[in-house]
């Protein structure tokens, strides 16, 4: 009987959530055959303008992955600040799509994402034969192609993005090219294991499987032609055998490939390499390699005889360890000597400039109240600061959703924020009286550059990829300087001199205008060239080029300057976006359509688990059910949560006969910036102990997290509280709390854990654990400390691709573990644990095998193994 009370409270619960959500909630939806796209009022536009794309390239994607079952899809448009994105969910089939233009977004961002995006779920969706059969029955869960390797669903997805036009999309912007180029000529070509296991500190990091994978399909389209692609996806998704291709890629995804092309995937990068290294024996960076970190250098701004960039990158600190830096270089042009001025916990995201001594950057930051934000409702802005170059004294001038900014030398700075439910800019000026709206264009201004000769912008009209205008403030217009279908951007100025980058052909590389005389000239020609500065003194360039370990500074002595005609490209014709088809409106009752249980899969023992959510992503729940033949009875777990409150986060849980418990948290502090980064409440009920709940008890709690560059501090406590008065067996006030602290020590990393608990009125003590021990302390008055010293030992990244197995990098870790309670029992041990970091399956599921050895205070020493898998 108490289950069925615990299943009604529970739906009940669902009850209250989409009953709510029916009589406030403010979703909109816009309604095609194909499509649904939902968002929230003022975004119309951009919900049109998404569907609208997705409606004109449906066909192109349907013949892309031979899919002509992809079903009709829910689209969710998301609003997070000056965050770019889209994403792709084929186990809940629906996609969301972020409002924001990235710096280089192509000549159309919701072509650009929302056809990226609407490859995946054809790609991954496409099933059929046997596999299909057991995705109607059981759900999205059993859908082959989701087993894919991460650079074939991005590499399909970043070809397919790379097709609508010549002069959009990652596959003929040109770096991707030039980075494989770079690799083949450097003898560090991708082997197919490269590509699936990358590690944490290995260059490209988290954009592998898109520049990896995307040329890879480039080059198969090139040899053996794109039509193969909807035939591979068709061989994989209908085929038993492809379940076991993560793990025996011969038996799965080899064989659809055998079949497809007449050889494996292994044999296919190879042939791959042997191509690429045939055409880039010569391929090489003009000028002399200054630095050799990798990773991200860029932004170049010179001040005086100080050259000043932005450089970004990991350093890994031990078995799945590591730390992120971000910093401004300052380099003395004399002495070439470097030292950081800025240390950062965000990400910088516009050019540098100086002006009187100062240093002005934009970084990311946060702040609340986007309400289409999947991040409970927190979006990305821009604080823009200005640094004192002498006394060092950094402020912040001003937040806000900041795209490009220039000091104009009279304590005014100049900057642009994208205009809001439309294309284009507002122009802003800021001074110390405040700010003041200039005007609004059409023109999306990506880059400013104030000079002798006027104000230079990067800046674009839709449907185009950046050029370069000379702006007329008092006018109000924006005049043409270097106008192609190409991108031209990354602008700075030497003695008159206009320098930018521009990627024409498919090749990146410097050039100069001159406004005077209006001639254009060219000053680098092989490689790779971005972010140029000029130290006029000596005619030397500065640039940021490439290796296979990402950006690096490079110099090129400019004894005379070559003049360039550009070659005059056709443009790519703008496509018809009007509706060939009925467009339908609708609510949040189209959102409560999605709820339906997208996988429902069976278990052997048996048992059988459904999981499902809503489109917008407010509410989802789980279900997991088996029957227990021995004690014939049902055992499960139900599992409701919400988002619809946020930034609160709402949870309900509920175990047969065991426990029912509701959660409560929300978020008072989400930052980027250095100090305090979050600070949480939370509060849970529970009420458990077996089929009567004998155990009713509220927990409040409170965390907080500290980060600054190379550091990091968090803690959290909670408070147990049991009232026999509230209908429990016992009256109790416990607590219990945690803290970390991690700091990276010269590519290491020191850790202090530490854990309190004062709970003296528990009839079931806490159990501690610590390394050297058999058996663990029971405390309810104790606690536990642990000091860890880890470091990377080996990179050993090689690998087997039949089966798929790799070891990535070994680490040492050398500890000491503490533990005690108020009986005066007292644990401790000191030792060491080699970690080697191991991925099994191309699907990077995690493990990592530990070999430990420990000596406890009673001078005991222990040798222990394990494996644990994430």
């Amino acid at each position: 009987m108490r289950n069925y009370v615990a299943v009604v409270l529970g739906l009940l619960l669902v009850i209250g959530f989409v009953s709510t959500a029916g009589a406030t909630t403010d979703w909109k939806s816009l309604k095609t055959e194909n499509f649904t796209v939902f968002y929230k009022p003022g975004y119309e536009w951009e919900a049109k303008q998404t569907l609208a794309n997705l409606e004109y390239y449906q066909a192109d994607v349907v013949k892309l992955t031979g899919n002509k079952k992809i079903g009709h899809i829910p689209i969710v448009v998301y609003d997070a600040g000056t965050f770019p994105n889209g994403f792709c969910n084929p186990m809940f089939k629906n996609i969301g799509i972020f409002t924001y233009t990235p710096r280089l977004g192509g000549e159309n961002w919701y072509r650009d994402v929302g056809v990226h995006e609407y490859i995946h779920m054809g790609h991954l969706t496409k099933t059929g034969g046997a596999p299909g059969v057991l995705t109607t029955i059981f759900g999205t869960l059993w859908q082959p192609n989701l087993f894919s390797p991460g650079w074939v669903a991005e590499g399909i997805a970043t070809y397919g993005e790379s097709q609508a036009s010549p002069y959009e999309g990652r596959l003929n912007d040109g770096f991707f090219d030039a980075y494989i180029n770079c690799r083949s000529a450097e003898g560090k070509f991708p082997s197919i294991n490269t590509a699936t296991h990358l590690s944490f500190d290995e260059y490209p990091g988290g954009g592998s499987s898109y520049l990896y994978g995307g040329t890879f399909f480039k080059y198969l389209s090139s040899k053996y032609g794109e039509d193969k692609f909807a035939k591979f996806f068709e061989l994989e998704g209908s085929s038993l055998l492809s379940y076991l291709g993560p793990m025996f890629p011969s038996l799965g995804i080899d064989r659809s490939a055998k079949k497809t092309y007449g050889k494996s995937l292994s044999q296919l990068f190879r042939e791959w390499q042997e191509y690429t290294q045939s055409k880039t024996k010569d391929w090489h960076i003009e000028g002399e390699r200054l630095t050799h970190y990798g990773w991200d250098l860029s932004y170049l701004t010179i001040y005086g005889r100080k050259l000043y960039y932005v450089r970004e990158y990991p350093k890994k600190t031990g078995a799945f360890k590591g730390f992120m830096f971000s910093e401004v270089v300052e380099r003395d042009l004399d002495t070439q000597k470097e030292k950081v001025v800025v240390s950062f916990t965000s990400t910088f995201n516009a050019s540098l400039r100086v002006e009187d001594g100062k240093l002005y950057y934009l970084v990311w930051e946060l702040k609340k109240g986007y309400k289409s934000s999947p991040f409970d409702h927190f979006g990305f802005i821009s604080s823009l600061h200005e640094k004192d170059l002498v006394t060092c004294e950094d402020r912040i001038l001003l937040k806000d959703e900041i795209r490009a900014f220039c000091p104009l030398g009279d304590g005014k700075i100049i900057y642009s924020i994208d205009k809001e439910h439309g294309f284009g800019s507002e122009l802003w000026v800021y001074s110390e009286d405040g700010k003041k709206l200039l005007f609004e264009s059409g023109y999306l201004i990506g880059e400013i550059l104030s000079t002798s000769a006027g104000i230079f912008v990067s800046a674009r009209k839709d449907w185009e990829n950046l050029s370069i205008y000379l702006l007329d403030l008092d006018k109000k217009s924006f005049s043409p300087v270097v106008h192609t279908p190409w991108i031209e951007t990354s602008l700075s100025e030497a003695d008159g001199l206009l320098l930018f980058t521009a990627n024409y052909g498919g090749v990146y590389s410097i050039y100069g205008y001159d406004p005077k005389i209006e001639k254009l000239y060219r000053l680098t020609r092989n490689g790779y060239a971005n972010s140029p500065v000029m130290d006029k003194k000596e005619n030397i360039l500065y640039f940021a080029g490439l290796s296979s370990d990402g950006f690096d500074l490079f110099k090129k002595r400019i004894d005379s300057l070559s003049e360039f005609t550009p070659i005059v490209y056709k443009e790519s014709p703008k496509p018809d976006l009007s509706f060939k088809t009925e467009v339908k409106e609708g609510g949040y009752l189209d959102n409560l359509k999605t709820l339906s249980p997208k996988i429902h899969t069976l278990y052997s023992f048996p048992g059988a688990y459904f999981a499902g959510g809503d489109a917008v992503g407010e509410n989802s729940y789980a279900l997991d059910l088996s029957y227990d033949s021995d004690k014939k009875k049902t055992k499960g777990k139900i599992y409701l949560g919400s988002t619809f409150f946020a930034p609160s986060t709402l949870g309900f849980e509920y175990v047969f006969e065991d426990s029912i418990g509701l959660t409560w948290s929300y978020p008072l502090v989400q930052r980027l910036a250095p100090g305090l980064a979050q600070l949480s409440v939370s509060l849970g009920g529970k009420a458990y102990g077996g089929a009567d709940y004998p155990r009713k008890q509220l927990t409040p709690g409170l965390s907080c997290c500290f980060n600054y560059p190379g550091f990091m501090a968090g803690a959290g406590i909670d408070c147990l509280l049991e009232r026999k008065n509230l209908g429990g067996d016992i009256d109790r006030t416990g607590w219990e709390t945690t803290a970390l602290i991690s700091k990276y020590i010269h590519n290491s990393q020191l850790d202090i854990l530490g854990r309190g608990i004062y709970d003296p009125d528990n009839p079931d003590p806490e159990k501690i654990t610590i390394r050297g021990y058999k058996e663990s302390l029971e405390a309810n008055i104790g606690g536990a400390l642990t000091i860890e010293h880890s470091l990377p030992l080996f990179k050993i990244r090689k690998g087997l691709w039949n089966p798929n197995i790799f070891f990535n990098d070994m680490g040492l870790v050398g500890f000491t573990d503490a533990a005690f309670s108020k009986n005066r029992t007292t644990q401790a041990s000191i030792g060491i644990e080699f970690q080697q970091e191991i991925s099994l399956s191309y699907l990077e599921s995690l493990g990592l095998v530990n070999l430990g050895f420990a000596v406890n205070k009673d001078k005991q020493s222990t040798t222990y193994f394990n494996i644990r898998l994430f």
